[in-house]
């Protein structure tokens, strides 16, 4: 897919080298895999030169066969036959271990999207701790302070959500951009809406 100039580019995958007398290699050892060429030393994101490179381990989503009937249909009709063969349903996760680049601008970046989520984070802390506090020392707010306690709830998922932000690859956010993904089928390792210097290494055109 492209956009503004930017595309999908596909990084090829291949079975990562177990020991073929092990135990996970004859349990997982067509799940497991590596890329086939080392990622280009440039960023994804911002096609600038790489500063640091770390080992990362992506995770496809799982995928489960598809139903004959419609979601709507499954969501109403939910029967206790089709919950347990959707519960039993076989699923396929695969896993690519690879070192990440990442630019100067990346580790600028994340460094403010983790400042931040630390923030909402110890937010988060207070308003939970503080009721409690009060409570063991008698002292009762009332429904205001049940509501701080509750409340704390939202400054927490906004630290998780931040913290996600800081960490596009294999994520909830890996499609954003230069996010990389393990593609549902295990074929690649998927790098979205990447920079095209990194496509154009990438794919040594």
């Amino acid at each position: 897919m492209e956009s503004g100039g930017r595309r999908d580019v596909r990084l090829e995958v291949k079975q990562r080298g177990l020991d073929s007398d092990s135990w996970l290699a004859n349990k997982m050892g067509d799940q497991m895999l590596a890329l086939a060429h080392p990622v280009p030393p440039v960023c994804a994101r911002h096609g600038e030169p790489e500063v640091e490179r770390k080992p990362r381990t992506l995770v496809s989503m799982p995928t489960k066969p598809k139903h004959a009937l419609p979601v709507w249909r499954r969501n109403l009709i939910a029967t206790p036959s089709l919950l347990e063969d959707t519960l039993r349903a076989p699923t396929t996760v695969y896993t690519v271990g690879l070192d990440w680049p990442s630019c100067a601008r990346c580790i600028k970046l994340k460094k403010r999207w983790n400042t931040a989520a630390l923030v909402m984070f110890v937010t988060a802390l207070i308003m939970g701790i503080v009721p409690i506090l009060l409570a063991l020392q008698g002292i009762r707010g009332g429904v205001g302070m049940s509501f701080v306690f509750v409340g704390s709830l939202v400054p927490l998922f906004f630290a998780l959500k931040l913290n996600q932000f800081a960490d596009l690859n294999g994520g909830p956010l890996a499609d954003m951009v230069g996010g990389a993904k393990v593609a549902p089928d295990g074929s690649a390792v998927i790098v979205c809406h990447a920079h095209t210097e990194f496509v154009r290494q990438a794919t040594h055109q």
